[in-house]
């Protein structure tokens, strides 16, 4: 009977166990998306961000087409630049575009090395060149603009705020 008493406790402990286990409550953070919209949010959308989507947008190859230049050409426009700050914008951005397009290409080819390798790709230090370079060529067009000229450029960049989208991982439970 004792044999049988101890049994019968083991049993009811491991239940005990079991369905305490059971009751854990899990909490895993998953990752959500999050679109901004700058016509209802622009002040949402973050300077480095704006200058980085217009750099890519309208800076073009160094071999670009005619039809590229006739593009950029009816972009730049928009900004009723000067153009001495025309040109000085035309150098900065083919600059840019040279140094995202070796960025970006050296980034994939590390990629293909760390998969290779079996290891997780450095995106974030990616990343970080990435704002680097956003950041060096605000600070080339800001010592190179003439002051009209600058103005001209920031005030256009916040107002094409309104018509741009980011998204944004945020973790939600």
């Amino acid at each position: 009977m004792g044999t049988m008493r101890l049994t019968h406790l083991l049993a009811f402990i491991l239940t005990c166990l079991v369905s305490s286990f059971s009751q854990v409550d899990h909490q895993h953070l998953m990752p959500q998306t999050v679109v901004i919209d700058g016509r209802d949010h622009p002040d949402q959308i973050p300077d480095a961000t704006a200058y980085r989507l217009f750099f890519v947008s309208v800076s073009i190859p160094q071999n670009a087409t005619t039809s590229q230049k006739a593009h950029q050409a009816e972009q730049l426009s928009r900004l009723h630049m000067a153009d001495g700050d025309r040109q000085v914008l035309l150098k900065t951005l083919a600059d840019f575009q040279q140094k995202y397009a070796d960025l970006i290409n050296n980034y994939n080819s590390s990629v293909t090395i760390a998969l290779a390798r079996g290891i997780e790709p450095d995106s974030d230090g990616m990343l970080r060149e990435r704002e680097a370079l956003v950041q060096a060529t605000i600070d080339e067009l800001k010592s190179s603009l003439t002051s009209n000229g600058l103005i001209s450029f920031v005030s256009f960049i916040q107002s094409e705020k309104s018509h741009m989208k980011i998204a944004r991982a945020a973790l939600t439970q």
